[in-house]
C-alpha cells in the first residue's frame, strides 16, 4: 500500500475544463484504464514523439496492429482457397 505522504509527494494538480476532463475520464474508461495511468500514457507518447521522431503513439500502433490483423486474415483466407484450388487439381 502507498503511503499517504508518498502519494502526495507523486501528486500532480491539474484543472481541465468540465468538458476535457469529462471526455479524458470517458476515453481512459474505454480503453480500460484509470485516468491517471490514461494521461500518464499520452503525455509520454507526446514527449517521446518530440524527443524520437521513430516512436508512435499508442493509438496509432494499435490502429496499425489491427490493420494487419485484418491483411494477415485475408492473406490466410487466400491461402487456404488457393490449397483447396491445388488440392482440386491433382
Amino acid at each position: 500500500m502507498v503511503k499517504r505522504t508518498d502519494l502526495k509527494q507523486r501528486a500532480i494538480y491539474v484543472y481541465f475544463l468540465a468538458e476535457v476532463a469529462e471526455r479524458w475520464k470517458t476515453l481512459a474508461d474505454q480503453s480500460g484504464t484509470s485516468i491517471s495511468k490514461f494521461v500518464t500514457e499520452h503525455m509520454e507518447d507526446f514527449l517521446n514523439m518530440e524527443t524520437d521522431p521513430i516512436c508512435q503513439p499508442r493509438t496509432s500502433l494499435l490502429d496499425d496492429k489491427r490493420k494487419l490483423l485484418e491483411a494477415l486474415k485475408e492473406k490466410e483466407k487466400r491461402v487456404h482457397d488457393l490449397e483447396l484450388l491445388a488440392g482440386d487439381a491433382s
